[in-house]
């Protein structure tokens, strides 16, 4: 059984990595070295949102959207808003 539900044709896995990655930009196939790749860049951001300055005081879409797309944008390929199941 995968790990994701893919709701669109344009999302694949990565090769090899039985079905358990998402299709990347570093060719990672394990799941545990690309969930620590997550991981340390996700503190990265937090590290910078709190450092640069305060936050928005009204979160909005689109605050959300640019710190995703800061977090994971050099790892996955971005679209037009996808849409993953956890399963």
């Amino acid at each position: 059984m995968s790990k994701y539900e893919l709701n669109s044709a344009e999302e694949r896995y990565q090769p090899d990595s039985g079905d358990t990655v998402l299709a990347n930009k570093l060719g990672i196939i394990d799941e545990y070295e690309m969930e620590a790749l997550e991981s340390g860049l996700l503190l990265m951001l937090y590290e910078q949102l709190f450092i640069e300055g305060p936050l928005p005081t009204t979160l909005a879409f689109n605050s959300i959207r640019e710190w995703h797309r800061q977090w994971l944008g050099n790892v996955y390929t971005s679209g037009q808003g996808d849409y993953v199941t956890l399963t």
